[in-house]
Order: C-alpha cells, then structure tokens, then sequence
C-alpha cells in the first residue's frame, strides 16, 4: 500500500498536490501534526478522506529536532512492513524546517523515497 507522509503546515497545496495527482497518488496518507496545526489537518483530511485512508501522526514540538527524529524513527518501526518495498514516501514540503530536517534524515537512514 503506497503510503505518503505529510508534514502538516498553514499551506495545503503542497500536500493536495501529490494526493490528488493521478501519477503520484497514493492509497493512504499519514499527516504529521504539530499541535497548532490540529485544524489544518481537519481540513486536509475532509479533502483527502473520501478519495483514500488518512492516519494522524502526533509530534509534540514542531521545533525540538531531536524529538522530531525520535517520533519519525518511530514512525517508520510501526511501518516497517513498507519499507523493504519502500512503499512509504515523504513529502518534506510542509511543517517547520526542523521537521523537515528530522523527517528527512530518518528516512535518509531507512533508504527510503523522499
């Protein structure tokens, strides 16, 4: 099941893009959500969920890097069944830059497409 993972931000567009696109669509979204960015993630998800399954993955602090790397890493364990076909892929283009860099380099250590 190709599953995408979105860093929810203020700016929808850049997670809309590749959900809705037919060549890149995937069958599940996981949306990565900061607590201030609860309402951003219900309204992405009234888009995405009557075309595939979204799953909400909590963060804590949207700037401690360390933390970050440490809920991405544990992210992708409770995945791990798509990664040797490398069937979870990361779109880096939303949240804060810290969770771009912590979500980047997890799955920068799993090989994994971003």
């Amino acid at each position: 099941m190709l599953t995408h993972v979105y860093l929810v931000s203020s700016q929808a567009t850049p997670n809309l893009t590749p959900a809705l696109d037919r060549h890149t669509a995937p069958q599940r979204v996981i949306l990565i959500v900061s607590p201030g960015m609860a309402q951003q993630a219900d309204w992405l998800e009234a888009v995405l969920s009557p075309r595939l399954k979204t799953v909400r993955w909590q963060v804590p602090d949207p700037f401690d890097v360390e933390l970050l790397q440490l809920r991405f890493l544990e992210l992708l364990e409770a995945h791990a069944d798509l990664i040797p076909a490398k069937q979870i892929v990361l779109n880096a283009t939303g949240g804060t830059k810290p969770m771009s860099i912590a979500a980047y380099e997890a799955f920068r250590a799993y090989d994994l497409p971003m």
